[in-house]
């Protein structure tokens, strides 16, 4: 029979493990927008800066830099992609997305970080203990920021690889961690569906 205490201590590693998935999941999404904001920002920033370029340098290099295309033609055509970089840049919002996301990723990693302190104590978990965490996981799920539907899959498959990987290498540390990750897609990938043996 599983006794209270018990119980409350499974309930407490299930949210260090929710907790610990989400703060993942957030990290990665994270990481993904930071890289499409500063990817559009270099590229909005290589635009201008050829821009200034030619209208700025003798005739004669400016036609070599237009390849050779009419000089007026090229500038509007560079200054109009150079507003829709903008336009992308600002409905996007991808800068906000970064730091949202962030601020989400190291309040789940706070909660993990005290279940993972108080589970180490190897003792019964009280009543007391257990509702102040549990409030604690509430409110960052409550105030956090939400992850899309579309992402959370991608972002769960993100998560166990990760876990995998680094089990996988507390045994084999010599490992290339590209090819562990090759063997675990076609390991996965490959295997019918239907036919999960649960190894």
């Amino acid at each position: 029979m599983t006794t209270p205490e018990r119980t409350l201590t499974d309930e407490l590693r299930s949210i260090r493990r929710r907790a610990n998935q989400q703060s993942s999941i957030h990290a990665h999404l994270r990481d993904s927008n930071a890289f499409r904001s500063s990817l559009l920002d270099y590229g909005t920033l290589a635009v201008s800066t050829y821009l200034v370029a030619l209208i700025f340098v003798e005739p004669q290099i400016g036609i070599r830099l237009t390849f050779g295309l009419d000089v007026q033609l090229w500038v509007g055509s560079l200054s109009l992609l150079t507003f829709f970089l903008s336009i992308v840049q600002f409905k996007s919002d991808w800068k906000s997305k970064t730091q949202a996301h962030a601020r989400s990723c190291k309040e789940y990693s706070v909660v993990t970080g005290d279940c993972r302190e108080l589970l180490s104590k190897g003792r019964s978990v009280t009543n007391q203990e257990f509702q102040r965490l549990r409030t604690k996981y509430d409110l960052v799920s409550e105030l956090g920021t939400h992850i899309p539907d579309r992402d959370f899959l991608t972002g769960k498959a993100h998560h166990l690889r990760k876990v995998f990987i680094s089990r996988y290498l507390d045994r084999y540390p010599g490992a290339w961690v590209p090819l562990v990750r090759a063997r675990l897609l076609l390991r996965d990938t490959l295997k019918p569906l239907g036919t999960d043996d649960g190894n």
